[in-house]
């Protein structure tokens, strides 16, 4: 399955190349792809951080539907942000 976001949170065009996050299933798990642009983000952090929205990342939610059970997933450039 492949996922493409080609529009903002706020609903308008995006004017960079698409964040594409492509799901492979296999019988050990899933493989998550993802392909996004990077630009204009701050220093990395040195330790964990709280304000997610000054960093651009992906972010992801699957649903199960045998069990009906949900992961979210936040990747960035400079590590996993959230699996819950």
């Amino acid at each position: 399955m492949e996922l493409r976001t080609e529009r903002a949170w706020n609903g308008l065009p995006i004017s960079h190349n698409p964040i594409t996050i492509a799901l492979k299933s296999y019988d050990t798990g899933t493989l998550m792809h993802v392909s996004a642009p990077i630009f204009n983000d701050p220093q990395a952090p040195e330790k964990p951080f709280r304000k997610l929205w000054d960093y651009k990342f992906a972010e992801a939610f699957v649903l199960s539907d045998r069990t009906e059970q949900h992961l979210e997933v936040e990747l960035c450039k400079y590590s996993v942000l959230k699996m819950r």
